[in-house]
């Protein structure tokens, strides 16, 4: 089981901060298909919390797809690679395609030579995000051009004609079935923290973003990092006034996208959405549906 960081003293709820955690557990690849997670009771003890919000927390996270409850054995972690209807899983198949390749040698430009020559398919020249949050979309957008050299776009897709389509593990209910396609990881919270220097007790952080999501994130990571609610300045990049009064705080934890627009004095600290890890495999996807250099 992951660590988890709970803070008594956040403006974001037990119930909050726990399903948040489980749920970048998830996604980001902490807590493991099929892993077992701890019985209610035996978390709401390890952490000194009410049973009530561990049940609430994990019938949260459940609700969103990402555990399942079996009866009289407990809680897991939802093996998402199973496949969502009564057919086979084409993913699967492509996958274990790719995984025997490698293993036998073949280079990624062999195999989609291969592929090409059978199929007759266009190789992948853009990278289409899907994301139905404006402000997420444009900064994942920035994320994945400071990584790769094909063109990204984000947003509502009008056609897939040369395009892979990529988006979080959490919207893969949207991306469109024949359209080469990869998901995408986000950071965990032990991600966020590792390196990081503790501020000052007396030290007023910022944190600034456009994106609602971001904003919930940073204060939920910020709450497990038990930092003191009071120390901390949140702004809406969307709103009129948003940078006055930042230029006093210690450092200001935002967005690629919000960074260049905070005050000259700021000292930026750019939180960054997407692990290391889902951009190298980002990369290697992209090597085998492209004629191109990716990265």
């Amino acid at each position: 089981m992951m660590r988890l960081w709970l803070s008594k003293n956040s403006a974001a709820s037990l119930r909050e901060q726990l399903g948040t955690q489980l749920t970048l557990g998830v996604i980001s690849g902490d807590l493991k298909p099929g892993e077992k997670l701890p019985s209610v009771r035996e978390l709401a003890r390890r952490y000194e919390i009410h049973s009530n919000t561990v049940s609430a927390a994990y019938r949260d996270v459940e609700g969103r797809g990402w555990l399942e409850v079996r009866k009289g054995s407990g809680v897991y972690v939802r093996d998402l690679r199973e496949p969502t209807t009564g057919k086979s899983s084409l993913d699967e198949l492509i996958e274990g395609f790719l995984a025997e390749t490698r293993a036998r040698g073949f280079s990624a430009g062999e195999v989609r030579a291969g592929l090409a020559q059978v199929l007759g398919a266009a190789p992948v020249r853009r990278v289409m995000l899907i994301e139905p949050e404006p402000e997420l979309g444009e900064i994942l957008a920035a994320e994945l051009r400071g990584q790769i050299a094909l063109p990204v776009t984000a947003g509502v897709p009008n056609g897939f004609n040369e395009a892979a389509a990529v988006a979080l593990m959490s919207r893969r209910h949207l991306l469109p079935p024949g359209v080469p396609h990869h998901f995408l990881r986000m950071r965990s919270v032990p991600e966020y923290l590792q390196g990081q220097t503790r501020p000052a007790p007396d030290a007023l952080i910022g944190v600034a973003s456009s994106s609602p999501e971001i904003l919930r994130r940073i204060r939920t990571i910020l709450a497990a990092a038990g930092l003191d609610p009071e120390a901390l300045e949140f702004r809406d990049a969307r709103e009129t006034g948003w940078r006055r009064g930042l230029s006093t705080c210690q450092f200001v934890i935002t967005d690629v996208v919000t960074a260049p627009r905070l005050p000259a004095k700021c000292v930026a600290r750019v939180f960054r959405v997407l692990s290391d890890a889902s951009l190298a495999e980002l990369g290697r996807f992209l090597e085998l549906v492209t004629d191109q250099k990716v990265s």
